[in-house]
């Protein structure tokens, strides 16, 4: 449940506006195993220059009991095109287990550690200097679920660093559906995970459907995905 939580998460988020800005908004209900189990909500502001964006997700009801998870980030950035730059992101999760935080600051596209990198150095860590590359977690969930143009849909390849983990989100292979479109996603661990995790699995595939907005723009309205607890599917209401 959390890896799933993790990858597509966020619930209650307010945030600053970029200039010329358009707002997306998005509540998905996540039920596991066909109990309702969380909720992700984004919200997001982007406009001709910029972008910020922040949230929470967490595990509700019997599932929130058994395994409790909170997720909270926010980022701002920079748009260029149909890419979104990151210029700084911060978060901190709690679980049953633990507590962390992590904040990063991008300087001229490399991702700076600012909190959280006093930890323990790791055999398998990796240099957050080789990964100007990649975008931030929360900015890559709302690559994902964002509405975009219909020649954009399932057109999706971005890599992500936490501030110690990379990984790649892609979609593709899109097909028609009778109310838009179905996407293949998968989330992939690339470097920077424990060995065991690497050798456990690397690939997460997921499914998406993409349906139109108001404004012929199409969004995401249902994900699912496998995991070790049972199916896992985030409805949008």
């Amino acid at each position: 449940m959390k890896r799933s939580m993790q990858m597509l998460s966020v619930v209650a988020i307010t945030l600053a506006t970029p200039q010329l800005a358009q707002a997306e908004d998005g509540i998905f209900d996540v039920y596991l195993r066909g109990i309702k189990g969380g909720t992700l909500t984004l919200k997001a502001n982007i406009g001709t220059n910029g972008y910020a964006a922040s949230g929470l997700a967490q595990t509700t009801g019997l599932v929130g009991k058994i395994a409790k998870f909170r997720y909270s980030a926010k980022v701002r950035g920079q748009v260029s095109g149909t890419k979104l730059r990151p210029l700084s992101y911060s978060e901190t999760e709690y679980t049953s287990r633990r507590d962390s935080t992590s904040s990063i600051d991008y300087t001229s596209g490399k991702p700076v550690l600012t909190d959280g990198k006093n930890r323990k150095p790791r055999d398998y860590d990796i240099d957050p200097a080789d990964q100007s590359d990649t975008v931030d977690p929360l900015t890559a969930i709302f690559l994902t679920v964002r509405a975009v143009p219909e020649e954009q849909v399932c057109a999706l390849s971005r890599f992500v660093f936490d501030g110690h983990r990379r990984s790649k989100v892609t979609l593709s292979a899109r097909s028609k559906t009778e109310t838009g479109y179905s996407c293949k996603g998968e989330y992939r661990r690339v470097a920077g995970y424990k060995p065991k995790d690497m050798q456990e699995r690397t690939t997460f595939p997921f499914t998406i459907d993409f349906e139109p907005t108001t404004d012929g723009k199409f969004h995401a309205t249902k994900i699912s995905s496998a995991s070790l607890y049972g199916r896992v599917v985030m409805n949008r209401r």
